[in-house]
């Protein structure tokens, strides 16, 4: 619009004019997406997700103070074994999506979108703000590598390995207590090489190594599969 001099009479362009109108925007963007059905929205959003490279998918997970806050809170608390095992406890949200910031539960959106193809690169483990795991935020062995191999692992390789992992740590303690034994024992100090079975110091068991677990043929391991697994929850330093 001009004025009679042929001069723009629009206000100039200020930080609080822009606040404004993008507060506006907001809320004209909010008024229109309630008027969408449940399913509308939806569709809108992965259609968005696809379009837009710079979106991507981040998996998290309710904390035990909003567990109970779900609508299907008996499935929840009737899950066996592993609290942190049930997919109903994960959700994902479409980051630089709406302002609402939608939660999806992960077996639907696994009917919609190839979550392995989009992991790790457009689908990735919620972090805290510095970018590491927290207490809050730690993963899983058996999730992590799922992103880090998108989808491409053997969950019954892992379960043979956490097995074998008890075993050892069983037969570590088993032969520290020997060993202190040993060494607080006369024949710790025995010098003649007797070859006598009591004097030898017998060596630490050996951790076992974890074999290759990486599928390369067939099809990827779905993410919901992984976190029903009852040891999808269990942290280990390889």
């Amino acid at each position: 619009m001009s004025n009679s001099n042929g001069q723009d009479s629009r206000a100039p362009d200020t930080p609080e004019s822009y606040q404004r109108a993008s507060l506006e925007a907001a809320v004209l963007e909010d008024e229109r997406r309630s008027r969408l059905s449940s399913r509308e929205r939806i569709i809108e959003d992965i259609t968005k997700f696809c379009d837009d490279p710079a979106q991507t998918l981040v998996l998290a997970r309710l904390e035990p103070r909003q567990r109970y806050r779900v609508r299907n809170t008996a499935t929840v608390r009737q899950r066996p074994r592993c609290p942190e095992t049930a997919p109903t406890r994960y959700y994902i949200v479409i980051r630089n999506s709406s302002l609402e910031n939608p939660r999806y539960g992960v077996p639907y959106l696994e009917t919609v979108l190839h979550l392995p193809a989009l992991a790790p690169t457009r689908f990735k483990l919620r972090k805290n703000r510095e970018g590491r795991e927290s207490t809050s935020t730690r993963w899983g062995f058996m999730i992590r590598k799922w992103f880090k191999h998108s989808g491409r692992i053997d969950l019954e390789e892992i379960s043979v390995w956490f097995r074998d992992l008890d075993e050892y740590e069983n037969e570590r303690k088993k032969w520290s207590v020997r060993d202190i034994e040993w060494q607080l024992g006369p024949h710790s100090s025995c010098e003649t090489d007797c070859g006598s079975p009591e004097c030898r110091r017998q060596a630490p068991p050996k951790r076992p190594a974890l074999r290759s677990f990486i599928k390369v043929r067939g099809e990827p391991c779905q993410l919901s599969t992984v976190l029903a697994h009852p040891d999808c929850g269990r942290e280990v330093d390889v």
